[in-house]
Order: structure tokens, then C-alpha cells, then sequence
């Protein structure tokens, strides 16, 4: 188990590693969380579960998420803009975080070329 070597101490005497820079998972908008699992939920229907995790390129997260921003601002409501602009971004940090880590290929990281 890793050890920072830091406490912090609660009025019953519990201990547990100071919790900043890990992120404060109970402030998370459940709402906002729940129609991106239904977002992920309706592409796994249509494409088959985590094949977005095979890897797409960056520029895709990008411009998906610029087409549904617009569609929103224009009121159309064929579908969940919102939570879809919401899939890309987040599908967007999580691959290029996979980049980063050697776990997805650098090719995909074509935002410069």
C-alpha cells in the first residue's frame, strides 16, 4: 500500500492520507453523470461496448463535440446534444491521457498536423 506519510486525523481517532489532488468525487453533478452513462450506454448498442477505447483520433473528440455544441445552441433536440458534446470531451481527456501513457498510439494525437 502506498504511504505519503501524511495523516489526517478525525475527531474518532480515524486516520486516513489528506485527500488534495485526488479530487472531490462527492461534489460530481449526478445528473450530468447519469445521461453520459446513457450516452455510453446508446453507443454501446450502436457500435458494440468500449469500441471507442480501440482508439479514435483526438480530432474526431473535437469536432463531434463542436457539431453537437452548435446543434444545441441552434435548439434542435433530436437527440442529447449536451451529454453527447459531454462523451466526446471526456472521451477526448481519457485518450490522450492513454497517448501520454503509451497505451494508445501517438498517431492518434493529430490535433498538430
Amino acid at each position: 500500500m502506498k504511504d505519503s506519510g501524511e495523516r489526517q486525523t478525525y475527531p474518532s481517532g480515524a486516520q486516513r492520507e489528506p485527500q488534495k489532488g485526488r479530487g472531490n468525487f462527492h461534489l460530481l453533478q449526478t445528473e450530468a453523470i447519469r445521461r453520459l452513462a446513457i450516452v455510453l450506454e446508446k453507443g454501446a448498442e450502436k457500435y458494440s461496448k468500449r469500441n471507442w477505447e480501440k482508439g479514435l483520433p483526438l480530432s474526431r473528440f473535437i469536432d463531434s463535440t463542436f457539431r453537437h455544441l452548435l446543434q444545441l445552441l441552434d435548439g434542435d433536440t433530436s437527440e442529447d446534444h449536451a451529454g453527447q458534446a459531454m462523451w466526446n470531451i471526456a472521451c477526448f481527456i481519457q485518450t490522450k491521457h492513454w497517448i501520454e501513457n503509451g497505451k494508445l498510439p501517438a498517431e492518434l494525437d493529430d490535433l498538430y498536423e
